[in-house]
């Protein structure tokens, strides 16, 4: 049984989630500005409360995505290490 990963697949999956990443950053820190739209005090406030929840839950989401993105670029690495290693046990 031979079985194989294809490394930069991996290696482009975990660049593509940190850029998912750095996007939520930034839709995070345009959440501050969801109440410079209202007028009304009571909606001011609440669009800042609505706005500090919805910032958090972005940011958090963030650091998910840039866990997962090191996990696979770290897992591409060991996989290729691994096959490299093996090639060689086997003399190829």
């Amino acid at each position: 049984m031979q079985l194989r990963v294809e490394t930069k697949a991996l290696v482009d999956a975990g660049r593509l989630l940190g850029s998912h990443a750095d996007r939520l950053r930034d839709q995070s820190q345009q959440c501050a500005r969801i109440a410079e739209a209202l007028h009304d005090p009571t909606l001011v406030h609440g669009g800042r409360l609505l706005a500090d929840v919805a910032a958090d839950l972005l940011e958090v989401v963030a650091m998910d995505l840039d866990l997962l993105a090191g996990r696979v670029q770290t897992g591409a690495v060991v996989y290729d290490r691994t096959e490299i290693a093996v090639r060689r046990s086997e003399g190829g």
